[in-house]
């Protein structure tokens, strides 16, 4: 990608200050999907503004409909004929009727539309969209862009990590997240069809149509939506662990609490992400107990912390059957080569998480007396 664009809803806010009735494990884990986006022609249906009073409209529309004498014209606007004649005269002063009073010139078939059929005084205009689409599954993202797309600024890109900056010169906020690519092999050629336009937009405003925060997109439904091949684009996304469901990981766009085709996507195509995501929202956990302690403790003397020191090391040493290289070549090469080399994995990361288990129990057991109290009492009975 030459000019690698970036697309963010999310900016500086993190998953929690988006979606507040969302309960989470840990903090989130910021990554950007790299998707195709289209450039869209959207018809859009506008008031026109009028030159002509409403009785000189109405000549115009009876004389397009073929309605042809004064007489008749005057016997169904309840005019005289007199006044009927002289609107055909100001008609054709403005060169919307022909020399003959009974044809309209081509200005006056596009004053009303009678090509186009368009009714009710309204007018067609066309205003600009992009959609963002996943080449693998053909999905479009449930965000519509209305209007001309502005990149974010990006710091800088190593291997498949990516940083983007926000704030001032001064109070700089960086976010930094792993690249998710996708295979240019499978991107769809040519256009994409208006009923899967009309679809993703309607969907789109059934999502925003409770939300002060996004707008929704008006656009002519009979008419076909025009689109274009446009660049690449890095979306910027988090994925965090819900409470409650840790099998589960959900993955948002800023605008919806989990796109479901998203996340079978990162699962059957990026697999390490998924385990990413979990281990971090584990060590966070750890760490914010950790914290808690301290703060009501005040003091926290070395020896009686032996046992879980050395637990956190053995939980350390596994710490790595989760990590993500940075590196996207040595991750593609490293991932998954065999049933064999998959169940081993699997067995380490069963040790990570009963030593993390177990870390859980001791911390408890030295955190207060009441504590060791109830934990000894429920082992006794076991």
């Amino acid at each position: 990608m030459a000019n690698p664009k970036v697309f963010s809803l999310f900016k500086t806010k993190n998953y929690a200050e988006c979606f507040p009735n969302i309960s989470v494990l840990g903090k989130e884990v910021d990554f950007f999907l790299e998707c195709s986006s289209y450039d869209v022609i959207l018809p859009v249906k506008v008031k026109g503004d009028s030159k002509l009073d409403v009785f000189e409209e109405a000549v115009l529309k009876l004389i397009a409909y073929k309605t042809t004498t004064s007489e008749e014209m005057a016997d169904i606007l309840c005019l005289t004929p007199d006044l009927i004649n002289f609107i055909i005269i100001r008609l054709q002063e403005m060169d919307l009727l022909q020399d003959n009073g009974r044809d309209l010139t081509e200005q006056g078939k596009k004053y009303i539309r009678v090509d186009e059929k368009i009714t009710d005084d309204e007018n067609v205009e066309f205003a600009q969209a992009k959609v963002f689409v996943i080449n693998q599954t053909g999905e479009i993202l449930p965000y519509v862009q209305k209007g001309e797309l502005i990149s974010d600024p990006i710091e800088n890109i190593q291997g498949s990590l990516l940083t983007v900056e926000y704030g001032t010169v001064g109070n700089p906020i960086r976010i930094k997240g792993k690249i998710l690519r996708q295979n240019r092999g499978d991107k769809k050629k040519g256009m994409l069809q208006s009923s899967s336009l009309r679809a993703a937009i309607d969907k789109y405003n059934r999502i925003v149509r409770e939300s002060v925060n996004f707008d929704s997109i008006e656009y002519a439904q009979e008419w076909a939506i025009e689109n274009t091949s446009s660049d690449d684009v890095y979306f910027h996304m988090q994925a965090v662990v819900q409470d409650g469901n840790i099998d589960e990981i959900l993955v948002s766009d800023g605008l919806v609490v989990n796109i479901d085709f998203v996340n079978d996507y990162i699962k059957r195509n990026h697999p390490d992400f998924i385990s990413v995501v979990k281990e971090r929202a584990t060590r966070n956990i750890i760490q914010e107990s950790e914290d808690e302690s301290d703060e009501e403790t005040k003091i926290a003397p070395n020896y009686k912390y032996r046992e879980l020191r050395s637990l956190m090391s053995r939980i350390n040493s596994f710490s790595q059957v989760y990590e993500c290289s940075d590196d996207e070549a040595e991750s593609e090469n490293n991932a998954f080569a065999s049933r064999d080399e998959n169940q081993m994995l699997q067995a380490e990361q069963k040790k990570f998480l009963l030593n993390c288990y177990s870390y859980f129990v001791l911390h408890a057991f030295f955190s207060s007396p009441q504590n060791r109290i109830l934990i000894t009492k429920s082992y006794n009975k076991a």
